[in-house]
């Protein structure tokens, strides 16, 4: 005999409500967050890096505190971003990398990210632009996502979008917005916890089905270690779950 959750009613129109205006104003925060890179003619990359290195140094002047790291965002990921821009441009699929030492695998290596569907900015505009726009589409849906899934706990308006716009500005996506595949990965997160959620709340298999798109769209977002992280993320909230026995059961 099937348990039925007293506020399971409730729950299945939370989403709905109000979330066009959640949108709106997760939407707007995005916006103004990344004003100067979304319209004022500047670009979500460390350039600034380069003066620690030939020819862009100057004799006396010291470059930006040095951050290994955030450096990648310059030498890793703007040259692949170009690399298979340039390449799918002239029709071919990006296989191997004839720049990278004497040639490398590109579409194997998971953070070339060619099959990811939110790259299609870095494929359609110039890449240098394009990293301000994901990181802004990007910072959107994590809120957005956080937003139906707070809303789906149960908890009201006001406490679902200040649970978004923590989510979407916390420290990781402000420390690592340059690097574009840390921030898509983390995005999707939210919405792997919500199907998951449904998908045991109703006992029906579309749900499951959609949380298993999801979570190869966390793979092809390209962080392998985010990826890592989003299925015991879905299984310990699972486990957290009033109903565990669902859970217990299933894994």
């Amino acid at each position: 005999m099937r348990r039925s959750n007293p506020g399971s009613a409730k729950l299945a129109k939370a989403p709905r409500g109000g979330a066009l205006a959640a949108a709106g104003v997760l939407a707007a925060l995005s916006a103004l967050f990344l004003w100067p890179v979304l319209f004022g003619g500047r670009v979500l990359l460390p350039a600034s890096y380069l003066a620690h290195f030939a020819p862009w140094t100057q004799p006396g002047a010291s470059g930006p505190p040095w951050n290994a790291l955030i450096w990648d965002a310059m030498a890793q990921y703007y040259p692949w971003r170009i690399f298979a821009h340039r390449t799918l441009a002239s029709g071919v699929i990006p296989l191997w990398n004839p720049h990278q030492f004497c040639g490398a695998p590109f579409l194997a290596n998971a953070q070339s990210a060619i099959f990811y569907p939110g790259n299609l900015l870095f494929w359609l505009l110039d890449p240098a632009v394009a990293f301000g726009w994901s990181a802004a589409l990007h910072i959107l849906m994590a809120g957005l996502f956080m937003f139906l899934f707070v809303r789906r706990l149960g908890a009201g308006w006001f406490g679902a979008v200040f649970s978004a716009v923590s989510y979407m500005f916390c420290g990781l996506f402000a420390t690592w917005l340059e690097l574009s595949t840390v921030v898509c990965t983390a995005a999707w997160l939210p919405l792997v916890l919500l199907l998951v959620h449904e998908h045991f709340e109703r006992r029906a298999w579309p749900w499951a089905i959609a949380g298993g798109a999801a979570m190869g769209t966390v793979i092809l977002a390209g962080h392998p270690q985010m990826a890592f992280f989003s299925r015991p993320s879905a299984t310990l909230s699972g486990a957290a779950s009033p109903d565990r026995s669902r859970y217990c059961a299933a894994f």
